[in-house]
């Protein structure tokens, strides 16, 4: 429970920091994030895809071949993959969710980063997220986070994943 309330606290302080800067409303958007690698650590991999709220329809989903790292560094990839792409595409309101435990409550700050080189990725992810009027952030079974999943393990295996919905049409559903 205290540490549910301390993850509600750090996403509202991140929520409010974002809000003080000044942006045009660009639209909401869903990030989902995941990364691995096989055996840890081993070829690694990670996938993000951005959903629109409104209507559940894909926006975006793409994966990224890693080559050699932890499980932890392809987390933290795919996290600032997303959030790099959302930014991008002017999204002015963020949710986020992925399946690392770690990441999550390190971006939140409810954990201490002990690793410099994880601190380095915890850096970029906070200036990020600076990026975007409100922000907030969950951690979601692995169930819920499949289609991240699936990205990540398609990048381990070399299989490259880049789709965008186009301006002016219905984006695909998923």
């Amino acid at each position: 429970a205290r540490a549910r309330r301390e993850q509600r606290r750090a996403a509202a302080a991140g929520a409010a920091a974002g809000a003080r800067r000044r942006r045009s409303a660009m639209g909401k958007a869903v990030l989902y994030f995941d990364g691995g690698a096989r055996p840890n650590p081993g070829p690694g991999g990670c996938g993000a895809v951005l959903i629109d709220p409104a209507d559940d329809s894909l926006l975006l989903e793409l994966n990224h071949e890693m080559g050699v790292c932890t499980n932890n560094e392809a987390e933290y990839e795919g996290l600032l993959m997303g959030l790099t792409e959302a930014a991008a595409r002017d999204v002015d309101e963020l949710h986020v969710r992925g399946d690392s435990q770690l990441v999550i409550n390190q971006v939140l700050g409810v954990w201490r980063c002990k690793q410099p080189h994880l601190q380095r990725l915890l850096d970029r992810a906070h200036a990020l997220l600076r990026r975007f009027a409100h922000w907030s952030m969950e951690h979601v079974p692995r169930a819920y986070n499949s289609h991240a999943d699936d990205l990540a393990a398609k990048a381990i295996e070399g299989v490259r994943v880049h789709r965008a919905a186009l301006p002016g049409r219905a984006p695909a559903r998923r």
